[in-house]
């Protein structure tokens, strides 16, 4: 099987099992959003800043270094394995003393304990780096996804489990580190691997100088976008941060599936091409044009249906996420552009490239915090969507140093998708002032509504991307057809 099939081949299964744990995952969040308060996942979402920084150390260093390398050997392996294995410990240790001052910084003693059941995520999560980085370099999606259904079913339905009984917020924190363990059993399971060594010195040299750039970052990151958080349940009611999230959660449940799995099976892919550029670029135009055919719409149903999406399914004790679905839901427009700008610098091992344009993109996160603190939280809203457009051109002129790939390239390629998604969302917005009998009825009309419009135009004005998904699942087909045969 070619580089090319085993690219659409992963995308498929990975695509598919993220449709359906998404699924899953939403069903099981609205039903817990029903039986659980604001306040609730406010409080869980007080910790999310510490346990973004800290997972990243585990997740997001020498598992990708150990990806992108064309030759792995068990001395690799081993050292990943035990350098994670040792951070985790180290960090849950800290967690666990500091777990105190953790609830004394936002007057919540609950989060003693909150701090400490969730802590367990980064001791499951260590356990497996290497096999998942190991499958997903060998594009093998197909034991990943299945592996991400079962834990998705799994953990959603414990949790409920959990909140119907009467848990209140235990239930969130459970569900916070039960994937991890479901994922670490069943990746034992599926690639079951055992280190033959310990770390050393060659292999943690070869793979830190691309890791450590990437962790830092990662780092940087995770403290600048959660930050909003931060100071939300610090300087504003729990309540108004479970409001916040709940918006939040919502438009990255929409957005995520899609990009998620395009950038998860396309770093491996392209990683292993890095040396034809016009090749990788080709690869990257393409990702370009399916990431946002099939993002736009959706961004812009999510938005123009907040109303009857979040009173319809959470119920009117929700109404005020609906402000932040809206204002958060912008920011989704570029969302993917930053992963597939990004993407470039992953793959061609620019680490020091990669960590300056984080610092850039990060303080300008962090500026508009500072500069909206004080005035509220839908202000704070603002300033991330807006900073989240400034931070695009800092990716692309990074991208544009290794691939030629300009923001007026990757500008052409999205117009006339933007010029159908805007004709569709007049469209929608419309009809959305019809009456409806119920919140979703009136959801399910303007989604479907604005779908079949959406593809009708995209018929007419004979978009590339439409091209570009029937190519993809014409050749799954006849991969299919041959299996059979």
């Amino acid at each position: 099987m070619s580089l090319t099939q085993k690219g659409f081949s992963s995308f498929v299964y990975s695509f598919s099992s993220s449709i359906i744990n998404k699924i899953i995952v939403f069903v099981g969040g609205v039903y817990l959003a029903r039986l659980l308060t604001p306040q609730d996942y406010g409080l869980v979402a007080m910790l999310y800043i510490i346990f973004a920084v800290s997972s990243f150390f585990i997740t997001g260093g020498l598992g990708l270094a150990l990806i992108r390398e064309k030759i792995i050997t068990e001395a690799d392996k081993s050292t990943v394995f035990y350098f994670n294995i040792i951070v985790s410990i180290s960090l849950y240790i800290l967690l666990w003393f500091g777990a105190p001052l953790i609830a004394s910084f936002y007057g919540r003693q609950e989060l003693i304990m909150l701090t400490r059941l969730m802590g367990l995520d980064l001791l499951f999560k260590s356990l497996t780096i290497v096999q998942a980085s190991v499958l997903k370099r060998e594009l093998k999606f197909k034991f990943l996804s299945l592996i991400e259904v079962v834990s998705g079913i799994t953990v959603i339905g414990i949790s409920v489990f959990l909140a119907y009984s009467g848990y209140g917020v235990i239930a969130l924190a459970i569900k916070f580190f039960l994937g991890s363990l479901v994922s670490s059993i069943m990746l034992f399971i599926v690639n079951p691997w055992i280190p033959r060594g310990f770390i050393t010195k060659e292999s943690f040299h070869k793979l830190f100088a691309f890791g450590s750039n990437v962790m830092l970052l990662g780092f940087v990151n995770s403290i600048s976008k959660n930050l909003n958080q931060v100071v939300i349940g610090k300087y504003f009611s729990p309540a108004s941060l479970g409001f916040f999230n709940q918006g939040n959660m919502l438009k990255d449940t929409a957005t995520s599936v899609l990009n998620d799995t395009v950038m998860n099976v396309t770093f491996p892919m392209l990683a292993q091409i890095q040396d034809d550029k016009e090749r990788l670029k080709l690869g990257y135009q393409r990702i370009i044009r399916i990431n946002t055919f099939t993002l736009y719409p959706i961004i812009t149903i999510l938005i123009i249906a907040a109303e009857p999406l979040i009173i319809g399914l959470l119920g009117e004790k929700w109404r005020v996420s609906i402000v932040f679905l809206q204002i958060l839901g912008i920011s989704g427009y570029v969302g993917h552009l930053h992963s597939i700008n990004l993407n470039v610098l992953k793959v061609y091992g620019k680490g020091k490239d990669y960590l300056f344009q984080g610092f850039f993109r990060n303080g300008l996160t962090i500026l508009g915090i500072l500069i909206t603190v004080n005035i509220s939280v839908v202000a704070m809203a603002w300033a991330f969507v807006i900073t989240e457009f400034l931070q695009l051109f800092i990716n692309v002129y990074y991208s544009n140093k290794y691939i030629s790939f300009t923001f007026k390239e990757q500008w052409t390629i999205m117009f006339p998708i933007i010029l159908i998604t805007i004709i569709m969302g007049m469209f929608v917005y419309l009809l959305g002032y019809l009456d409806f009998s119920h919140p979703l009825v009136k959801l399910t009309v303007l989604s479907f509504s604005g779908i079949i419009l959406y593809l009708v135009l995209a018929y007419l004005f004979k978009l590339k991307a439409l091209g570009d998904l029937k190519l993809i699942i014409g050749q799954k087909l006849k991969s299919l057809k041959k299996k059979k045969k």
